[in-house]
């Protein structure tokens, strides 16, 4: 590990927040040493959001080639840890690259490039999942979403919208995260809408936001169903504080998570049949490896859309139960 020494040439800074999976985090700081830029323009700082399995050691041990800072804190969620990183930062280009990211070797030069001379300007980096061989049904689903959407995100004149904006590879100067505000710390759930919420703050405040193919981090998913159902769930409930905070995005994200026709009335009976018992959310999580076996692999696809729809919902419905609704299907 480097020490804190104030470098002239500091042009960067890497954000990198962590609830404790050490081994990726070691693969994003081998992908940070492979980097074409020059070592001494950009620093990385790693938050430990109360990790316990020896990433705080792991980083403290790291002989890294460019500055390298480890923050030790207290869980709080990723917002507040991203905000204890911009805080500590010193470059004038913040980027926020989360844990489970291996950028390759041009990531750090396509990020610049990108930006330009342009100083009001957020750039998002391509995300594509890595290949496994071993992949279950969902991971193989969720590969597909992302390839799908980075071809989305690079048609020329593409205009970003809410649905389509992402924190974990993502930069900008530190003068318009100043003027628009860090991350929104009362977004304190494992997963869900704290970056969704920074870009409406963007948006309002006239900030380009663009994306860039060239800027790839490789992703490593590995999530069960129950994760990916926990996950969905939790983009619902933090969907509901986004449009109590934000009334004028609540359009759009019922837009993007909306169902329509014979699904929307299936729906409504199954988040009807949730409210009266837990049972019912435990019961399609068990059901997804059954269905994975019987459904012919092409209409996987559907189920999981239609999963992470009713999820949505019903962290939806955890929100609003006996108070007045903010989102309507």
């Amino acid at each position: 590990m480097t020490d804190d020494t104030v470098l002239p040439g500091l042009r960067a800074s890497i954000i990198v927040p962590t609830g404790g999976r050490r081994r990726l985090v070691e693969r994003l700081l081998d992908g940070l040493s492979r980097q074409t830029a020059d070592p001494t323009t950009f620093e990385a700082i790693v938050i430990s959001d109360g990790a316990t399995d020896g990433t705080v050691e792991l980083v403290e041990g790291y002989q890294s080639v460019f500055p390298l800072v480890c923050l030790a804190r207290p869980h709080r969620g990723r917002s507040a840890a991203r905000n204890a990183g911009i805080a500590a930062a010193r470059g004038d280009v913040l980027l926020m690259l989360d844990d489970d990211m291996e950028p390759v070797p041009g990531w750090l030069e396509s990020h610049l490039v990108a930006h330009g001379a342009a100083l009001r300007r957020c750039v998002l980096g391509a995300v594509p999942v890595r290949d496994e061989p071993d992949a279950s049904p969902l991971e193989q689903w969720i590969k597909r979403n992302f390839e799908e959407h980075g071809e989305k995100l690079a048609e020329p004149g593409y205009a970003l919208t809410l649905a389509d904006f992402y924190s974990g590879n993502t930069s900008i100067r530190r003068a318009v995260l100043d003027e628009v505000g860090g991350f929104d710390e009362d977004f304190s759930l494992l997963y869900g809408n704290e970056d969704v919420e920074l870009f409406g703050r963007l948006r309002a405040a006239g900030v380009e936001v663009t994306f860039s193919a060239e800027a790839r981090a490789i992703q490593e998913y590995h999530k069960t169903f129950r994760d990916f159902a926990r996950d969905a769930r939790d983009t619902g409930r933090t969907a509901v504080l986004l449009a109590r905070k934000h009334p004028e995005l609540g359009p759009e994200l019922v837009h993007f998570r909306g169902g329509r026709g014979v699904w929307r009335r299936v729906n409504g009976v199954l988040l009807w049949l949730a409210r009266r018992s837990e049972a019912v959310p435990r019961l399609v999580v068990a059901l997804e490896s059954l269905v994975a076996r019987l459904v012919p692999a092409r209409r996987m696809p559907g189920f999981y859309w239609r999963a992470s729809n009713f999820y949505f919902w019903l962290g939806v419905d955890d929100k609003q139960q006996g108070g007045e609704p903010v989102l309507r299907r």
